[in-house]
């Protein structure tokens, strides 16, 4: 199967900035616990910017209730 070219189909980009915010919000607690989670840290540890992370959650809160 030939890879893929052109842009990804709707809504798969934005699910995985998601599972990749998530997947890091729950690394950084494994390691340092949930107080030491901030928006910052896990934007950078997912590599993602701020705004897709407030496109996704309202706040870190929301974050870590999901």
């Amino acid at each position: 199967m030939t890879a893929s070219v052109g842009r990804p189909k709707k809504g798969t980009v934005k699910q995985d900035s998601k599972d990749a915010i998530v997947k890091a919000a729950v690394s950084i607690i494994k390691e340092s616990g949930a107080t030491s989670v901030t928006v910052r840290n896990v934007c950078a540890k997912a590599n993602v910017s701020t705004g897709t992370f407030y496109h996704h959650f309202k706040d870190k809160d929301d974050l870590l209730m999901y």
